[in-house]
């Protein structure tokens, strides 16, 4: 990957480098009104057209330049969903109703019980009177409003139809909010399993098999290699307990920071699409969230490649979203979405002919949104079988610790068994 390159405004106006990389207008006029640097990056590294701030502290440069971690994401209070989710449907319904965007917001902020939304929504308000648009505003939350949100608000103001948009909006964020409740309550047995798979390996070799290895070292047995290697196991728990929690600590600390780290994400996100069963659980979420953004996108007005570059920011894996980014290079080119989508295997059979024959009859996004009925159908069913799937996984690793320390007591008692039989 090529490292990114920072261009001074003088640079990069010379270079006319605002126009490359997706960077909306919005976000050169930005540039060249607050005189900020842009950041030019190669497409592999997905970070194109986000701005960095001149002011940023030198703590926040050393982690950024070092490790690839922006801080202020982490220092940053988001918002449930569920209160966007509201906050969007009684947006909807007053402006509906006829009441002003600013006044609007002004009786969620006061209704509100969040206290964090309260500030945010209030100065949002007064953002508002100072002549500024509702998208706009809402661009300077980015921690709290996704891109594909603020794309979908700016469509609808411009088009008239953002009472339209925002109820669009909020009903897909409730949805998002049941599809996350399923998600995490399929989780919990496979977790609740592995902790007590880990706590009774640790209880077995702190307890169990220093009683198995005094017992055998009195009869002078040379031990099979599967027992003296769950004995020296046993005793690296008993005698380096401190150094093994270290070390946990350091391999804890290094999968955090490499997750955190856009480059080296790409490849634990590359990783997880190849696990069984996990892997079709996200080629489920990931195409049922392309499709959704770019139906609801594209039904509000977004030109077809500003929806895949909007869509691409919005999507969690790494892999999809460099997919579909480099699928709306292929589209300024020419190319459709479902030639440049075909050969890929993040995409499947049924997504690529329906978005083919979309393009064919015009009604993509009617078409999309179609696709991402159905895999949310599928991700609720899988999410309700999670359990179920991943059982004969579990059955399977935990036999075979089982087996392991069978193995390791019964081999050296036949044996000491068959001595005293001899005798």
């Amino acid at each position: 990957m090529k490292k990114a390159k920072d261009f001074s405004l003088k640079e990069a106006t010379q270079r006319n480098t605002f126009q490359i990389e997706g960077l909306s207008d919005e976000k050169i006029a930005k540039a060249k009104k607050d005189e900020i640097f842009l950041e030019i990056v190669d497409d592999q590294e997905l970070a194109a057209g986000f701005l960095k701030d001149k002011g940023r502290s030198e703590t926040q440069n050393f982690f950024q330049s070092k490790f690839g971690i922006d801080l202020n994401k982490f220092l940053k209070r988001g918002i449930p969903i569920k209160d966007k989710s509201i906050f969007y449907e009684l947006i909807s319904t007053m402006l509906t109703a006829g009441i002003s965007i600013i006044q609007a917001i002004k009786i969620f902020s006061d209704q509100t019980t969040n206290k964090y939304f309260k500030k945010v929504t209030q100065e949002i308000a007064q953002k508002l009177e100072t002549g500024k648009s509702f998208s706009e505003t809402l661009n300077d939350y980015q921690h709290i409003f996704s891109e594909s949100e603020i794309g979908m608000v700016s469509s609808g103001e411009v088009t008239g139809k953002l009472n339209e948009v925002l109820k669009r909006l909020s009903k897909e964020l409730e949805e998002g909010v049941e599809l996350r409740a399923k998600i995490r309550s399929a989780l919990i047995y496979p977790v609740i399993v592995f902790v007590f798979v880990i706590l009774t390996v640790y209880a077995m070799l702190r307890f169990v098999i220093p009683q198995i290895k005094e017992l055998f070292s009195t009869t002078g047995l040379e031990l099979p290699a599967i027992t003296e290697f769950l004995i020296l196991v046993s005793d690296i728990v008993i005698n380096n307990t401190f150094f093994a929690g270290v070390t946990l600590a350091i391999l804890a600390a290094f999968i955090v920071l490499t997750y955190s780290n856009p480059k080296t994400r790409f490849y634990y996100h590359l990783l997880f699409l190849k696990i069984p069963v996990l892997k079709d659980f996200l080629h489920y979420i990931n195409q049922a969230k392309f499709s959704r953004n770019i139906s609801n996108l594209l039904n509000a007005g977004v030109s077809v490649i500003d929806s895949l570059v909007i869509t691409s920011k919005g999507l969690s894996n790494l892999v999809y979203r460099q997919r579909v980014y480099l699928t709306s290079k292929d589209v300024a080119q020419g190319i459709t979405i479902s030639e440049s989508i075909q050969d890929s295997p993040l995409f499947s059979g049924l997504t690529t002919n329906m978005i083919a024959i979309g393009e064919r009859t015009a009604q993509i996004d009617d078409l999309a949104a179609k696709i991402s009925k159905y895999y949310d159908m599928k991700t609720k069913e899988m999410a309700e079988n999670f359990s179920k799937l991943i059982q004969p996984f579990i059955i399977l690793f935990v036999g075979t610790l089982v087996g392991v320390v069978v193995l390791a007591i019964m081999l050296p008692m036949t044996e000491l068994l068959s001595g005293i039989d001899s005798l």
